[in-house]
C-alpha cells in the first residue's frame, strides 16, 4: 500500500505516458513472477503450517521451493535475452524490471506465513518501501530516468528477500541442498492447475494493459493504469486475509475436517460481507 502513495509522485516526474510503460513492465513482472513462484506461496504455506516443527521435511519444503522458482527463472531469462530481436518498443522497460522477478525467486513469505510470525517480514518490507520512494525521488529525475523505476522496485525488493530467507534459514537451522528428481517432478504436477489459476486471475486485470500498449496509446495506457493500481491494491487486501487465515485452516484441516468445514464457512461470510462493503464503497465515493 505503501507503493500506492508513491505513484502520483512518479507520475508528476516522468509524465503520464511513460509512467503507462512503467505499470506495462511492472505488469508484465507481476505475471512472470506469477508464473515464477509455481503456486508455491500458497502450496507452501500449507507445508510449512504442516511441518514447521520437523525440521527435515521443513528442509526440503524450502530447498524444493526455492530450486523450483530458481529452474523457471533461468527460463524466464532466456526469454528476456530472445526477446531483443523481437522489436518490442517497451523492451528496455521489461529488462530492467527484471529485479521485480527476481525478487520472487527469493522471497521467503511462505516460510513466514506458515510459521504465523509476519512482523520480521513486515518491518523489513516496509523499510524497502521506504526506501524505493527516496530512491525514486533522487535517482528519476525525468522521463529519460523512467525504464529505472522498476529497476530499484526490484533492487530493492530483492535485497529485502535475500535477507530475510538468510535470517529464516539461520533461525529454523536449514540448509539449502538440491532436491531430488521426484521433489521437483511433484511440485510441478501439484501447482500446475493452481498456477493456471493464479495466471487467469491476473490476466483479469492486467489484459487490458497489454492490450492498449497493443492497440491503444500511451496516454489511454497511463490513464488507464493509475485506476489500476487503486483496484489492484483494493484486490491485494483479499489476498492479505487470505495469506492471514490459510496457515490456520491448513492445520485444522490436518487435525479435524469438520472443524476445517466450520473454520471455511465461517471466514467465507465474514469475507464476502467485509469485501461486498469495500466494493460498494469504492462504486459510490467517486462521486463525491
Amino acid at each position: 500500500m505503501l507503493i500506492l502513495l508513491m505513484y502520483p509522485i512518479i507520475t508528476r516526474i516522468i509524465g503520464i505516458e511513460a509512467f503507462g510503460m512503467v505499470i506495462l513492465a511492472n505488469t508484465f513482472s507481476g505475471l512472470s513472477s506469477i508464473v515464477i513462484n509455481y503456486g508455491t506461496n500458497q502450496s507452501g504455506v500449507r507445508d510449512v503450517a504442516t511441518y514447521v516443527n520437523e525440521t527435515n521435511k521443513l528442509n526440503k519444503v524450502v530447498s524444493s521451493t526455492i530450486w523450483v522458482r530458481t529452474i523457471i527463472f533461468i527460463l524466464y531469462l532466456i526469454l528476456i535475452f530472445l526477446l531483443q530481436w523481437a522489436n518490442i518498443r517497451y523492451y528496455q522497460f521489461i529488462l530492467l524490471s527484471s529485479p521485480i522477478v527476481l525478487a520472487e525467486v527469493l522471497n521467503p513469505l511462505f516460510i513466514f506465513l506458515g510459521t504465523e510470525k509476519l512482523k520480521v517480514y513486515n518491518i523489513a518490507n516496509l523499510i524497502s518501501k521506504a526506501l524505493v520512494i527516496l530512491a525514486v525521488l533522487a535517482f528519476i529525475k525525468g522521463i529519460n530516468d523512467s525504464e529505472w523505476v522498476n529497476f530499484i522496485i526490484g533492487a530493492a525488493s530483492t535485497l529485502a528477500y535475500a535477507l530475510l530467507l538468510a535470517y529464516v534459514m539461520i533461525k529454523y537451522k536449514l540448509t539449502l541442498h538440491i532436491p531430488n528428481k521426484e521433489e521437483i517432478l511433484k511440485i510441478g504436477k501439484d501447482n500446475f492447475f493452481l498456477t493456471a489459476n493464479n495466471i487467469s486471475v491476473h490476466l483479469q486485470q492486467s489484459l487490458m494493459i497489454f492490450s492498449l500498449a497493443k492497440w491503444g496509446n500511451p496516454f489511454w495506457l497511463g490513464a488507464y493504469s493509475i485506476c489500476d493500481k487503486v483496484i489492484g491494491s483494493s484486490r491485494i487486501l483479499i489476498i492479505s486475509v487470505s495469506n492471514a487465515i490459510y496457515p490456520k485452516a491448513a492445520q485444522l484441516y490436518k487435525e479435524n475436517i469438520n472443524s476445517w468445514k466450520a473454520y471455511k464457512i465461517k471466514m467465507g461470510k465474514l469475507i464476502a460481507l467485509m469485501f461486498l462493503t469495500l466494493s460498494l464503497s469504492l462504486f459510490i465515493m467517486p462521486e463525491f
